[in-house]
């Protein structure tokens, strides 16, 4: 039995690492696969689907083996993440595409004078807020031409990242994966804008920063630096540790000290939360309070996903883009 054209190149993509559920996610609502039944449909079909995929056009044609994974022209693609680690590959390819379309669409022009030390941001912040808030750091992001995106969607076994920061169309763009709904992404996202603010994006990691996980605690040297910029922006201190000053602190309890630091340290009382859960292991009680602190609050993804959007210039976005950056962000 003749195989069909686009079952082939579906069966490239899959030996890539998506699984045919996310193929079809990802899909168009226009899609059909006769288009792939004409040589002309064939090419357009390959050039659309190896943009949704972060894959080499090349690499989908008949004559080649396999699918190539590709960021911005370079087929290099497992040298440009510096983990090295091939299983987050496709995560990486997954996140490129949703970082490439927020870039190329999104309203405010990427300032690269900016200032970015952690002094100016939270400084910037203060000014307005009664502390640095994961909200007024986005929209700080946001108006430095550094867009911030929530992806919600993988492929079926496909290893995560916690987060990633990298270069695509001219500018930055921080890709976050946090699924805990409050609290934890106002650290993730201080550390990426720290990766960008230290230049550690930079040709030997092709423009791209994968971390595997965001540890406050890691000692890694890049990571530590990233680190301590984040606790400057949030905390004011580069090695802020909260902890207890007499006995241990249940969840109601922490959440009224919490509340209490916040408003004399200026400090976001869900970081300072979890803070005191890290230090001492007592994420159980971290978690409690932050529940009390964030009752009623939408989560921290629709918070990024709504900023993400108000962003993205709705009137010039290519249909297919727009379809598949929500497909990629959604819940």
């Amino acid at each position: 039995m003749t195989t069909k054209p686009m079952s082939r190149i579906y069966e490239k993509i899959s030996k890539a690492g998506f699984n045919s559920a996310f193929i079809n996610k990802v899909l168009p609502a226009w899609w059909d696969d006769s288009l792939a039944d004409t040589p002309s449909g064939k090419q357009y079909a390959s050039l659309h689907l190896a943009r949704v995929f972060s894959l080499s056009p090349e690499s989908l044609k008949d004559g080649a083996e396999q699918a190539c994974f590709n960021l911005g022209g370079n087929h290099r693609f497992k040298h440009r993440v510096n983990l090295g680690e091939e299983d987050l590959n496709v995560a990486t390819a997954v996140a490129y595409s949703a970082a490439r379309i927020a870039a190329e669409n999104f309203k405010t022009p990427y300032n690269s004078s900016a200032n970015l030390s952690w002094q100016h941001i939270r400084q910037q912040l203060l000014a307005h807020e009664k502390w640095v808030t994961l909200p007024s750091l986005i929209q700080f992001c946001h108006s430095v031409g550094i867009p911030v995106v929530f992806l919600k969607n993988f492929p079926a076994r496909a290893s995560k990242m916690a987060g990633l920061a990298l270069r695509v169309a001219g500018r930055p763009v921080i890709v976050l994966t946090q699924v805990k709904p409050h609290g934890f992404m106002l650290f993730d996202l201080a550390h990426e804008l720290g990766h960008i603010a230290l230049g550690h994006l930079n040709d030997d990691n092709g423009g791209v920063f994968v971390d595997r996980k965001i540890e406050a605690g890691a000692t890694n040297a890049v990571e530590a630096e990233a680190n301590r910029f984040a606790f400057g922006v949030i905390g004011g201190r580069e090695d802020l540790r909260i902890e207890p000053t007499r006995g241990f602190l249940t969840g109601p309890k922490l959440a009224t000290a919490a509340q209490h630091y916040a408003e004399k340290h200026a400090i976001d009382p869900t970081h300072i939360a979890l803070n005191y859960g890290h230090n001492l292991g007592h994420w159980g009680v971290a978690i409690n309070a932050l529940k009390i602190i964030c009752a009623g609050q939408p989560t921290d993804q629709v918070l990024v996903r709504k900023l993400m959007m108000e962003g993205i210039d709705q009137d010039t976005i290519n249909d297919d883009d727009l379809e598949l950056l929500t497909t990629l962000c959604e819940a």
